[in-house]
């Protein structure tokens, strides 16, 4: 799955479950539901627990916004892939890191630790507070 359609997944979680095709500019689209919006909301809080992502990760997983932030983040087998998520109710961001020619990252490499600096400097040039 490449990142503009994971990116979607997370903006439909987002939006209580309704889906919009990802753009980059805002258009007319009508949205369509495609799951129950309170198991989305439930997905969404526990993604938001900031608390937890500290427990999990440390200060990396401290983004510090007054604003709930949902964050998801993996690691592919091998450590090809970094991903990052992060969700508010008007912005969802998608991170992509890894080599093109599909080697491991760095042996230590977590998407937290270097992802999150990233999600968290487009969050605040989006506004996030």
């Amino acid at each position: 799955m490449r990142l503009l359609e994971l990116t979607a997944v997370y903006a439909t979680l987002g939006r209580g479950c309704d889906h919009l095709p990802p753009t980059l500019m805002p258009t007319h689209a009508v949205a369509r539901r495609v799951a129950d919006p309170a198991a989305c909301r439930a997905v969404v809080t526990t993604l938001q627990d900031e608390a937890a992502r500290v427990r999990g990760f440390g200060d990396a997983g401290r983004l510090g916004f007054l604003e709930p932030v949902a964050v998801k983040t993996g690691t592919s087998a091998g450590a090809r892939d970094l991903w990052l998520f992060a969700v508010t109710e008007q912005h969802t961001v998608g991170i992509w890191a890894g080599n093109f020619d599909t080697t491991p990252a760095e042996p230590d490499a977590a998407a937290m630790d270097v992802l999150a600096p990233v999600a968290r400097q487009l969050l605040v040039e989006l506004g996030v507070r």
